[in-house]
């Protein structure tokens, strides 16, 4: 069985961070989402995103949602940096979804392209 660095190496975070802006898939699925999160969920005051990576997707939900507390987790700290970047405002933390145990803090949670 690979290991999770072997399926996702951490240096792919450079890379991602670089081209998600410009590329298709990114935006779209971020327009997808954001079209979601008004259709379905309406107002929420404490989301976090599980797997945030560079933060690409917690930005345009911050955006969307100003007035909301914004929380970021990813397994890699490689992850982080950008994220951290991205949405100064947000709370970040190096987390293993698998072990999550506080849960009931947030109003939402997101995971795309996670599981």
């Amino acid at each position: 069985m690979e290991t999770i660095t072997e399926l996702f190496p951490p240096s792919g975070f450079d890379q991602l961070a670089e081209k998600e802006a410009g590329n298709w898939w990114f935006r779209s699925r971020n327009r997808i989402l954001l079209w979601a999160f008004k259709q379905h969920i309406g107002n929420f005051q404490r989301f976090l995103e599980i797997g945030c990576g560079t933060g690409f997707v917690l930005e345009a939900i911050h955006n969307a949602n100003p007035s909301a507390k914004m929380y970021g987790s990813e397994y890699f700290e490689e992850g982080l940096v950008h994220a951290r970047k991205r949405v100064p405002s947000a709370n970040f933390s190096k987390l293993d979804a698998r072990k999550m145990n506080d849960d009931e803090r947030f109003d939402c949670i997101g995971a795309f392209d996670v599981i």
